[in-house]
């Protein structure tokens, strides 16, 4: 999944995903870095390695986590689902 970063900060700041979409697509135009969470108002692109507070980095983290886990059910860190 492209851009998992940047999904996940949308996810975390409340971001509607009609916004997270758009900034993936600046994300694709600019060829930002993989680790990318947001373009600020001077034009860069902060990256994971910006977060300073470490609860914020492990919140972020979490959920990009579960987005890729959501995104790949056969991931391996999730068990394998039982279709009944």
């Amino acid at each position: 999944m492209d851009y998992l970063y940047i999904r996940a900060w949308g996810k975390v700041m409340g971001s509607m995903s009609f916004y997270i979409r758009d900034q993936i697509a600046i994300a694709h135009e600019d060829k930002a870095p993989g680790n990318a969470i947001y373009k600020n108002d001077e034009g860069v692109w902060m990256t994971m390695d910006d977060i300073k507070d470490g609860n914020t980095r492990r919140q972020v983290e979490q959920v990009a986590a579960r987005i890729q886990r959501q995104a790949n059910p056969a991931h391996p860190h999730q068990p394998p689902r039982t279709i009944i």
